[in-house]
């Protein structure tokens, strides 16, 4: 009975989570991330290989028209060195929204354009097709500016 019991909570909770995952893509070829197969909005890396000096991200709604950009960022922080990371570098991102002149820092997620894509999806930064400014108010609110912050020290 215990056992038909948990087997029947651990379904409901498994079909409770299921049902809420988001699929988010990056097709190449258009430059768009696609929420579940839908068009969400545009995103073009420029820069971000082995010799580039810079990297960063033009975020665009369906039609171009750029919304934001997120930067690649890095410093070295003496606190970091570790045998993991014997040079402590810091890796993060900043989102730079031009409109508003605001900015937001997250830890870094990884350079594919889905990385940077989850983020911004995650934070709901885009609804149907517009930058959401409460979005964004409470984005830049919550992130701060921590890694360029402690990089000043």
């Amino acid at each position: 009975m215990k056992f038909h019991l948990l087997s029947i909570v651990l379904v409901l909770i498994f079909l409770s989570f299921a049902g809420f995952g988001q699929k988010i893509d990056y097709d190449k070829k258009t430059q768009f991330i696609t929420i579940d197969g839908v068009n969400a909005f545009m995103m073009e890396k420029e820069g971000c290989g082995f010799a580039d000096a810079n990297c960063y991200y033009n975020v665009s709604d369906t039609t171009g028209h750029r919304l934001f950009r997120v930067y690649y960022r890095d410093f070295k922080s003496s606190v970091e060195i570790s045998r993991a990371n014997p040079q402590g570098i810091v890796r993060y991102i900043e989102f730079v929204f031009t409109e508003t002149k605001q900015k937001a820092e997250v830890e870094f997620p990884g350079v594919k354009c889905e990385k940077i894509g989850k983020v911004i999806v995650k934070n709901q930064l885009i609804k149907d097709g517009k930058l959401d400014p409460k979005a964004v108010d409470d984005f830049v609110f919550t992130s701060g500016t921590p890694f360029s912050d402690r990089a000043q020290y």
